[in-house]
């Protein structure tokens, strides 16, 4: 049977693999193609309206492409595989997104209790965590009555 290798990262998190051989100089990076299956997005967002990627795991940055290192956004939790086709046979890695423990090392002044909710909502709709943490650190200069007019025409 073959070895699937496990790996784990947290919801909206980028991250990268690259294959190598190992050399009498060290190691080789070997340009590769790489393909994520079996995506279990859980729980299911498929039904649910206005999400991106609602069936993805994870999406792959440079997809369809040979290359020497393949980057991948969390965008879901859940589970997926990645097959990397080598010379010795198919190298998979299972990818399992968690929930993080928190979106930053302190919470938003003002909003002690964000992190938790926007995780939720990033799960939701497919949208990294905490890039809606920094639109709203930006926005409202972490002032918690803040808000912004816009008139209707």
């Amino acid at each position: 049977t073959q070895q699937v290798i496990k790996a784990r990262f947290p919801l909206g998190s980028k991250f990268f693999f690259e294959l190598t051989n190992a050399t009498a100089n060290g190691e080789k990076t070997v340009e590769s193609q790489f393909e994520l299956t079996k995506h279990k997005v859980s729980p299911d967002t498929q039904k649910k309206p206005n999400v991106l990627f609602p069936d993805l795991v994870a999406v792959q940055m440079n997809r369809g492409a040979t290359v020497k290192q393949a980057y991948f956004r969390a965008t879901h939790l859940g589970t997926v595989l990645l097959s990397i086709p080598a010379a010795g046979g198919t190298v998979k890695v299972e990818i399992t997104v968690t929930r993080p423990q928190s979106l930053g090392d302190d919470p938003l002044p003002g909003f002690p209790d964000l992190d938790d909710r926007l995780i939720d909502v990033g799960q939701e709709r497919g949208i990294p965590p905490h890039f809606l943490r920094g639109q709203i650190a930006h926005e409202s200069r972490t002032d918690r009555s803040a808000y912004r007019y816009e008139p209707l025409v």
